[in-house]
């Protein structure tokens, strides 16, 4: 059974290692996905929720990845653990698929992480794997040609690619799901394709260089009205979740993750109360 370690934290407690600093510098970040903190907390949500757990699987594991960008969560990850598997990451865009590449090879892992560079979606037979991970696009777009890097566009509500990926079967999944992007319709679509949650973590975000823009600010402010979106002027919330569909691994953890997740922005008033504690307003 596992344990679960749904906890909210604002990092991973761990310093960035040297690789971690590098590839932060003299990144295009309308070519290619670049945002340093996100990158770590999936880095560090990998590790703990996949990569500590999949060697009790099978002592070499396969992983489905989607999206592997320019590839430093993973690599990072692989570099700080003990993987012995092989991981197959797809992704379309073709300078980071490049980047992607050329760190595999810098760091000597072209055993372990393997990029094609083509859209998941696009391959003609579906691949075996133990787990398929994720940190989908999920920025909510009525027209992605408005975005600055059209593929981080999620769909109207931001969920539609996570809904996609949990509609090919894998047995367990791992997805990088934001509080603005209709989490809720999400896990109950997750519900009824069979799966549950065995783990979770939340971590707080800031709004950054993609999630500011002025259309994406736009739709999750009317998503909030219709109770899809969730977060305050400043911050959201992000859930890594573990889907499995092993009814025999532990209980299901929906309904807390989904508590956690969609507790942001309800209270944002807060007022000095007597004996210098912090009272909630509504």
């Amino acid at each position: 059974m596992s344990t679960a370690t749904h906890i909210i934290h604002k990092n991973r407690g761990q310093a960035p290692t040297a690789f971690e600093r590098d590839v932060t510098r003299g990144q295009d970040f309308c070519r290619k996905f670049i945002c340093p903190e996100e990158s770590m907390r999936y880095a560090g949500s990998l590790e703990q929720l996949v990569f500590n757990k999949i060697q009790d699987l099978s002592p070499y594991p396969t992983i489905i990845e989607f999206g592997s960008g320019t590839g430093e969560p993973v690599i990072s990850t692989i570099l700080r653990s003990k993987f012995s598997g092989i991981i197959h990451g797809y992704e379309i865009n073709a300078d980071s698929a490049e980047t992607a590449e050329g760190l595999i090879e810098e760091h000597g892992l072209d055993q372990h992480y393997v990029i094609h560079n083509m859209s998941f979606f696009d391959i003609p037979h579906i691949p075996k794997a133990d787990y398929l991970i994720a940190n989908p696009p999920y920025l909510p777009c009525g027209d992605k040609g408005l975005l600055a890097l059209p593929s981080l566009c999620g769909g109207i509500d931001g969920n539609e690619v996570s809904k996609n990926l949990l509609s090919y079967n894998y047995q367990n999944v791992f997805l990088e799901i934001s509080s603005y992007s209709n989490p809720i319709a999400l896990i109950e679509y997750a519900l009824n394709q069979g799966y549950k949650i065995s783990d979770f973590q939340i971590t707080q975000m800031p709004f950054g260089i993609y999630s500011r823009q002025d259309v994406v600010q736009q739709r999750i402010l009317k998503m909030k009205e219709e109770g899809k979106a969730f977060f305050t002027n400043n911050c959201y919330l992000v859930g890594s979740a573990l889907f499995t569909k092993d009814m025999n691994n532990g209980i299901d953890l929906s309904q807390e993750f989904l508590t956690c997740l969609t507790s942001i922005g309800y209270h944002q008033n807060l007022k000095p109360s007597g004996n210098s504690a912090m009272g909630l307003s509504p």
